[in-house]
């Protein structure tokens, strides 16, 4: 984790943080800009005829800034419902088709799993 980009996160309003930790469990980036104030969370970069007078670019976060590998591979799963390529543990598909039926909980998928 990058303790400039927590920094910066900290700074930035609470439903600003959310929507970047959210926008990050399913994107590996997002960038962060203010315009006609008020902030916006995006996943990518577009180029348009004209900006806003108040346009700022705020900062880029990734998932790496903001959540450790464990977290990535719980936000992964939590999000998709499958493991992730980089995920080298035991892939139990009876366990995980058990938390897609919500038979389980994710922090039971995840202790059993031992993530």
């Amino acid at each position: 984790m990058n303790n400039d980009k927590i920094e910066l996160l900290k700074s930035l309003p609470m439903e600003v943080q959310e929507k970047i930790k959210t926008t990050l469990k399913a994107y590996d980036e997002c960038i962060v800009k203010f315009e006609y104030g008020k902030y916006n969370v995006n996943v990518n970069y577009c180029l348009q005829s004209n900006y806003a007078r108040d346009r700022k670019f705020i900062g880029e976060f990734t998932k790496n800034d903001i959540y450790s590998n464990r977290q990535q591979i719980i936000n992964y799963i939590e999000e998709f419902k499958s493991f992730p390529i980089e995920y080298k543990g035991i892939k139990d598909y009876n366990l995980k088709n058990k938390y897609e039926n919500e038979e389980i909980s994710l922090d039971e998928l995840v202790n059993k799993l031992n993530i």
